[in-house]
């Protein structure tokens, strides 16, 4: 069977058609709201396919499919809503939840997860999205490869010491390869004769290209998400409520000390049982 597609060559940089038999790459692009995944997937399509918001509450309502041919394979683009929307935004927690359950369990196997972040200082929800995405949807197994790309970069000296400066706060994160880019092209020089960013714009679409091409052909791997998946989400708090740092901090330290989670579990039983004897009496 083939398929028709729009491809994309890294040695050319241009669009072409192109008719392939093998089966399709699934890749998931993922993070919050603002942080550039639309631009990611229009940057690699060379085209404007995707809405671009650089807001809190994002442009993307459901999980949008792109489709793309990188290094001769069908490769398709999975650009979803953002994770900590406010409950104001155009998509709810519960929503973006849900949207990401029915497309995992659609797909049924995904070969990479993109993880996008912006640029800034390390915040605590780029480690809660990433655990409650990675673990929660996909199983604490972690079969699934997950790569960083990390984007407003455009004004440092050089985007890649970004990484050296702050891979210190990502030691609990498991990532298979990162890339420091920037998604925009910034805007267009007074003599109309390109854009202030397109040099470091190609550079960051190499960057992301071979990223892909390194660690999406691998293998796929078969996803079930569990089924109280929702619940869990909510209690890790997508939405970056105030139970956030409190909820997903108990669940690492016991985690990390089971024996003395187990301990703290007994004692607090034993109390419960005590003040039900008393309040009994």
């Amino acid at each position: 069977m083939s398929y028709g597609a729009m491809a994309f060559s890294r040695s050319s940089g241009r669009n072409y058609i192109c008719a392939i038999a093998s089966p399709p790459i699934n890749i998931i692009v993922f993070g919050e709201s603002g942080v550039g995944k639309s631009s990611i997937i229009n940057m690699l399509m060379g085209e404007p396919v995707a809405a671009v918001s650089n807001q809190a509450v994002g442009c993307t309502y459901e999980s949008n499919k792109f489709r793309a041919i990188i290094a001769g394979r069908e490769v398709m683009l999975y650009d979803t809503a953002g994770l900590n929307e406010a409950e104001a935004g155009t998509v709810s927690p519960e929503q973006a939840v849900q949207n990401l359950r029915s497309l995992v369990t659609e797909l049924k196997t995904v070969n990479l997860l993109v993880y996008c972040i912006r640029g800034t200082r390390f915040r605590k929800i780029m480690a809660d999205n990433y655990e409650m995405f990675c673990n929660t949807i996909c199983g604490s197994d972690r079969k699934v490869p997950v790569v960083l790309v990390v984007t407003g970069l455009e004004n440092e000296e050089n985007m890649d010491d970004w990484w050296e400066y702050n891979k210190v706060d990502f030691d609990e994160m498991e990532f298979r390869g990162h890339a420091c880019i920037t998604a925009t092209r910034g805007r267009v020089f007074r003599d109309g004769s390109g854009y202030i960013f397109q040099d470091l714009y190609d550079g960051s679409k190499e960057k992301v290209t071979r990223l892909l091409e390194d660690h999406a052909f691998e293998s796929s791997v078969t996803i079930v998400p569990p089924k109280n998946t929702s619940t869990s989400i909510l209690l890790l708090g997508v939405a970056g409520g105030p139970n956030l740092g409190i909820l997903s901090s108990l669940l690492r330290w016991c985690k990390e000390r089971p024996i003395l989670c187990l301990l703290a579990l007994l004692f607090s039983c034993g109390i419960l049982y005590m003040v039900c004897l008393l309040y009994l009496q």
